[in-house]
């Protein structure tokens, strides 16, 4: 089973999802289709599922092991690095790439899969950001969670961009964006309102 689901990762993430077809996962598998139906009955929704969920499991395995906990400027400034070098390094071949722009039109199991991805990455910026600002480091006005949203929506446009058009300053504008406007907030106040 592992290696018709990693195989066929493999395949879409290389050609895309329109563009793999069951006999191409059967081929690059070293499977039959009675195989493929035996774990995957379902067929191949049953089967983009399960790529869906081996993608968003290696998405939440570099997190975990590669993700700084952005408490600091310098985890930040540690972060972009290592994002915008796998990108550079991966590109189609990363699995949040696979996973938002392929599989999202594997149904609502798929797409349950990212926004519960996308969450776990906003959680750990809005966390450092809450870290930062107990710290006096990032303004105590400032929404962490409006910006935790902001910037994993802009790493994933950024992510688009760069595989079309091959640029790769992107991500690591996005990112240097947000670390420009926080840094400004450490020293603002929030504005008093008569009553």
């Amino acid at each position: 089973m592992n290696r018709i689901v990693e195989a066929t990762a493999e395949l879409i993430s290389r050609h895309g999802l329109s563009a793999t077809t069951l006999d191409d996962v059967v081929a690059a598998s070293g499977t039959s289709k009675g195989q493929v139906f035996h774990y995957f009955p379902g067929g191949k929704d049953e089967l983009l599922l399960a790529v869906a969920q081996y993608e968003a499991d290696r998405v939440h395995v570099g997190m975990d092991e590669r993700m700084p906990e952005l408490s600091s400027w310098s985890a930040w400034s540690q972060w972009r690095d290592q994002l915008v070098g796998e990108y550079d390094m991966h590109g189609n071949d990363c699995p949040m790439t696979t996973l938002v722009v392929d599989l999202h039109r594997a149904g609502p199991g798929a797409r349950a899969l990212i926004a519960e991805t996308a969450a776990r990455l906003q959680s750990r910026i809005r966390t450092g950001i809450h870290q930062m600002q107990a710290e006096g480091l990032v303004g105590a006005h400032v929404d962490a969670d409006a910006i935790a949203h902001s910037l994993v929506a802009g790493i994933h446009g950024a992510t688009l961009l760069q595989l079309a058009t091959g640029a790769d300053s992107h991500i690591g504008s996005v990112i240097d964006t947000a670390v420009e406007q926080l840094k400004g907030t450490a020293s603002q106040r929030t504005a008093v309102h008569p009553t």
